[in-house]
């Protein structure tokens, strides 16, 4: 079953207006959203759906690590909710090498050591995770972040993976800049570390990735669509 933007043709609107906004900046590496899914009558998702249309859907096939489907939930759209044991993942066909840039709008609904919304899907970490006190992303062992009380209600991070020229924004403000370790993206893991290490307990509405750093008027293009769709 497969559900498309909820059931308002308002919102099926809203969307097609937004399309040449994301693909006039370049085409997206991975683009999936809470609200393109493949999921079964009781809302449990086995696949979010790459609406870049590099294929690159995440998916899930044991019932019990689903992430669960809840409707209109942040400003009417649909988000994926994670239950600490549930994740989506896939192997890329060749690895991504920095730079990349990845947009997610999350938000963690209960505290934990570590909480990642996305990370690597092998190797070493290369992901976005909140902690106790603190919103951070790394790559292998070197994090870059800022102070944040967790939980916390839903944002947006843009997070620049560029080795030494790293970045991290919230709601299109940047936070914190530093350096990160020169590794690569072998795919992508939604809802934990890539050794299923750090699970995350909370909801993510969209995530989109760039292999290469946006322009400010890009990045500020993308951090826009995404703010207003979901009233951030």
């Amino acid at each position: 079953m497969i559900t498309q933007y909820s059931n308002t043709q308002l919102r099926n609107t809203q969307y097609r207006d937004l399309l040449p906004t994301v693909f006039s900046l370049g085409k997206p590496y991975f683009w999936g959203m809470a609200s393109q899914v493949e999921k079964d009558v009781s809302n449990y998702v086995s696949k979010m759906i790459d609406m870049s249309g590099n294929g690159n859907d995440v998916i899930q096939g044991t019932q019990i690590y689903k992430p669960l489907w809840v409707d209109d939930e942040l400003n009417g759209y649909p988000v994926l909710s994670f239950n600490g044991s549930q994740w989506l993942r896939v192997q890329y066909p060749t690895p991504l090498y920095q730079p990349i840039t990845v947009f997610a709008v999350w938000k963690v609904t209960t505290a934990g050591a570590y909480s990642f919304c996305f990370d690597n899907f092998s190797s070493t970490y290369f992901g976005l995770y909140g902690t106790n006190t603190s919103i951070a992303i790394q790559v292998g062992s070197g994090p870059v972040g800022y102070t944040k009380s967790v939980p916390f209600d839903f944002l947006l991070n843009t997070a620049v993976f560029n080795s030494a020229s790293s970045s991290l924004y919230e709601n299109g403000v940047l936070k914190k800049t530093g350096a990160v370790v020169s590794s690569n993206l072998t795919g992508i893991t939604l809802g934990n570390a890539f050794n299923f290490s750090a699970p995350f307990i909370g909801e993510i509405a969209e995530v989109l990735i760039y292999d290469a750093v946006l322009h400010a008027d890009n990045r500020i293009s993308i951090e826009t669509y995404l703010i207003n769709k979901y009233g951030l």
